[in-house]
């Protein structure tokens, strides 16, 4: 192509691009025009305004009151990004504006944008609307609101046209905690026609939000109630229900479900700001009984502080409970802040030694302290700004459910262990059917079989005098005495009725003296009175005890036993320590159990079925210690 042709191309690709120019201006021009004619009627109220905080006056509402002397922040903007957290709860906006003398309109309305939480707002001294119930200030009798978006229609009437307006809002936030004030805009004088579609857009948008973390938090509740129904009981479980329940009603509180349905009041509110601080030393519990951790001094500490600190109700125009109401708030969110500490150091410690469930913990953990981090770090928190809620809520929610997949993941291991337990116990029973068959051939049938020997001797022997052959009697009448107590041992075996008629203790020590009969050992066997079990667990613990016996005697020589039983409120425990020899090349089932370890088995089964642990720790030359811990609460329901 020559630069002729060049030249024509560059031609016509300059004129196109100025038609599109020209096109496009066109557009923005016309786009710009409706834009004005759109708008006319919106008057603007953004800009820097009046606000008072932890104050309370009526008078505050009254256009005519003066307020130069109080502080100016920008609106839209939180009181926590103008440089206004912490304590107080309470606050109030005058937002001064004027309506033109040409503005016009029969439906007027007020769009304060994002207000966190509850407010009344007032036009020239009379209210126009309002979300939740704003109390008393300094006291937190308040019932808040969700963060939601507010348009409340006007009475043309109210506008003072060619005039000041004065547009006053009393809000509550919680102390310490929310952002509080008009969070994001737009703040506007507006047609209510030309409003309510963008309006109800936003709303519906916070609602969906809101609906979906109720949903899931329902689902969870509904799951735990059903546990109770079917009857699915574990200490895990219940903990977890004391946890959660609590926890729903503050959310069904603060997800505004209370006051759709019309039962929205103060004392609901503090109800379930209770509700919800009670969750910590519960979850302290939960975290101590999930990876068997002691509490001790300092977490007991933080459970006391914590519930200490819901021990304030605030009386209306009682100040030291009310000053109380709000520095509680301050005492249980850092005794909070301890506690959750704890269980973090906790979760991870388990995590680090490869202990069942901390994995999931500790996702759970971290997932809530990146919601709370983000929370303290950023003043203004955009997703409370455009869905209604906070980071640290949707950290809380991960963190619920994170404990969530640990109750079912404990739930589905306890049926899994239950099972095996059970199937374990079938073989047991199996074994002792063999092994009592075995004892009734060899043992009983034996016996048998030499006294019908020597009683066919005694009938075909010649008679002198009338004499009898007294040495065979005497055998035949010890032969008799044998197979009676051998009769004894399987019944008592098969069935301790001394279990049923003297309980556990007596029983042990029944046990104890019929084995230093028969063989020579010395026991020391030191329980205490008023052990209180169930009958299915007494009748585990017997039996747990009778292999622990029988193997120390049987498998290791033993010459020396102690057996020492203990129960607390918390926990019942029975440990069999003996002085026989542990061979350390050799595994555990062939050092002290039936062949193939079906006797140690049977004693972790039962130990599982009775919702405990059984441990057994060899000391070498010193002997073993068998040690049986069963959770009380689990004994006294497991029949």
């Amino acid at each position: 192509m020559n630069q002729a042709g060049f030249q024509e191309l560059r031609t016509l690709f300059c004129r196109i691009a100025c038609r599109v120019a020209v096109a496009f201006a066109s557009v923005a021009l016309i786009l710009g025009t409706l834009s004005g004619f759109a708008s006319a009627a919106e008057i603007s109220l953004h800009g820097s305004h009046a606000v008072k905080v932890g104050v309370d006056d009526p008078r505050f509402a009254d256009p005519n009151y003066d307020d130069r002397d109080w502080q100016r922040i920008p609106v839209p903007s939180s009181l926590r990004a103008a440089g206004l957290p912490g304590r107080p709860d309470l606050f109030w906006y005058r937002i001064r504006f004027e309506v033109p003398a040409d503005w016009q309109s029969n439906a007027p309305a007020i769009r304060l944008g994002v207000i966190t939480r509850s407010d009344e707002t007032f036009l020239n001294g009379v209210k126009i609307g309002g979300v939740g119930i704003v109390g008393p200030a300094n006291s937190d009798w308040h019932a808040y609101a969700p963060t939601t978006p507010r348009l409340y229609p006007v009475d043309p009437s109210l506008l003072r046209i060619g005039e000041e307006n004065v547009l006053a809002i009393r809000g509550a936030r919680e102390p310490y905690i929310d952002d509080g004030g008009i969070i994001s805009g737009p703040v506007a004088l507006v047609e209510l026609p030309d409003a309510l579609g963008e309006f109800q857009v936003l709303q519906s948008r916070f609602q969906s939000i809101r609906t979906v973390f109720f949903g899931i938090e329902t689902l969870v509740f509904i799951v735990l109630l059903a546990c109770i129904v079917i009857g699915i009981r574990s200490r895990m479980i219940r903990l977890f229900q004391l946890f959660y329940f609590p926890s729903f009603f503050f959310a069904l509180e603060h997800r505004g479900i209370l006051g759709l349905v019309g039962v929205e009041s103060q004392l609901l509110q503090f109800l379930a700001n209770i509700s919800g601080a009670l969750t910590v030393p519960i979850l302290i519990e939960i975290v101590a009984h999930m990876f068997k951790i002691r509490i001790g001094l300092v977490g007991r500490a933080v459970q006391v502080v914590t519930v200490g600190a819901l021990v304030s109700v605030p009386v209306t125009g009682v100040a030291v409970l009310d000053w109380w109401a709000i520095e509680t708030s301050l005492v249980w969110h850092t005794a909070m802040l301890f506690g959750l500490g704890l269980v973090i150091v906790w979760s991870v410690w388990a995590f680090l030694r490869g202990m069942l469930y901390a994995r999931t913990m500790v996702v759970g953990i971290t997932l809530l302290a990146c919601g709370l981090l983000l929370d303290l770090v950023f003043p203004l928190n955009y997703f409370e700004q455009h869905f209604g809620l906070r980071i640290a809520e949707i950290g809380i929610l991960s963190f619920f459910l994170s404990i969530a997949c640990v109750v079912m993941q404990s739930i589905l291991e306890r049926e899994r262990s239950l099972k095996a337990a059970n199937i374990s116990i079938g073989r047991l029973h199996e074994h002792d059917r063999a092994r009592m068959a075995n004892d009734v051939h060899d043992g009983i049938g034996q016996w048998l079989g030499a006294m019908k020997i020597k009683l066919e001797l005694l009938l075909n022997q010649p008679r002198v005098d009338g004499e009898t052959n007294a040495p065979m009697m005497y055998e035949l009448v010890s032969d008799l005495e044998q197979v009676i107590e051998d009769t004894r041992r399987l019944a008592y075996d098969l069935s301790p009725s001394f279990l049923q008629e003297h309980g556990l203790i007596g029983a042990m020590k029944t046990n104890a003296l019929h084995v230093q009969s028969i063989v020579r050992i010395s026991f020391d066997v030191e329980v205490p009175d008023g052990v209180a079990l169930s009958a299915a667990s007494e009748l585990h613990a017997y039996r747990i005890f009778q292999e622990a016996l029988g193997n120390a005697v049987k498998h290791s020589g033993a010459r020396e036993i102690q057996v020492q039983v203990s129960q607390t409120h918390e926990s019942f425990t029975m440990q069999v320590h003996d002085d026989g020899k542990w061979d350390g090349s050799k595994p555990a089932s062939e050092n002290r159990s039936a062949p193939s370890g079906l006797g140690l088995k049977s004693m972790h089964s039962r130990a599982k079925l009775m919702g405990g642990h059984l441990e057994i720790d060899p000391l070498g030359a010193d002997g073993t210690i068998i040690k049986l811990t069963v959770p009380v609460h689990r004994t006294r329901s497991d029949a």
